[in-house]
């Protein structure tokens, strides 16, 4: 192992494993707004750790997604881990995709994985706040240079994987009981001001 692979795999270590990093310090991803889960999207895809390596072509969407999620329950996991993971429903909740825009509106951690069956890398992408031109969910992708950034769902996905069994956006069953009270005292959309 060379020594700038070395010093970027430690550099990309002390980014996720940085407890000043998260915004909430109760380990939850509900940020509560999205504008908070904005500020902390934008730093992962901007942040140089996580761009694709000019080198060996790797990409790391699952420390990216890591970064936004921050949960023990898929700490350490590849995409395809993190996928049967969130399949589980003592850990997640899956979602219709109209549900997961909603959570993601609200601030909260929403997370698209598509499993690789065939033996390769998988892919996760946490959902951002919005939508694009066609009303289809924006993601905070961490990947190949072209797709690497604040983009559509299509740019993270394919067509063929989000129509596949493999595919789904799951929201963290600790992170969906936060949002939910929160929602059903102050009403969707209702944010207040820090």
């Amino acid at each position: 192992m060379s020594t700038d692979s070395v010093r970027q795999f430690w550099d990309l270590y002390k980014y996720t494993t940085n407890p000043i990093g998260f915004i909430n310090p109760d380990g939850l991803a509900d940020y509560e707004h999205s504008s908070l889960l904005d500020v902390k999207g934008m730093d992962v895809v901007t942040d140089p750790n996580f761009m694709q390596d000019q080198v060996t072509g790797q990409t790391y969407c699952n420390h990216g997604a890591l970064t936004l999620v921050d949960d023990d329950a898929i700490s350490g996991m590849t995409a395809n881990q993190m996928y049967d993971a969130l399949s589980n429903d003592k850990i997640a909740t899956k979602l219709t995709q109209s549900e997961a825009m909603m959570y993601a509106n609200e601030g909260v951690t929403v997370v698209s994985a598509w499993k690789n069956t065939g033996g390769g890398s998988g892919h996760v992408a946490v959902l951002a706040p919005g939508s694009d031109q066609r009303g289809r969910p924006m993601t905070y992708n961490v990947g190949q240079r072209a797709y690497h950034g604040k983009k559509s769902i299509a740019y993270a996905f394919s067509t063929s994987k989000r129509e596949s069994a493999n595919f789904g956006y799951f929201i963290l069953n600790n992170d969906k009981a936060s949002a939910d009270a929160r929602i059903l005292t102050r009403g969707p959309g209702v944010h207040i001001t820090r």
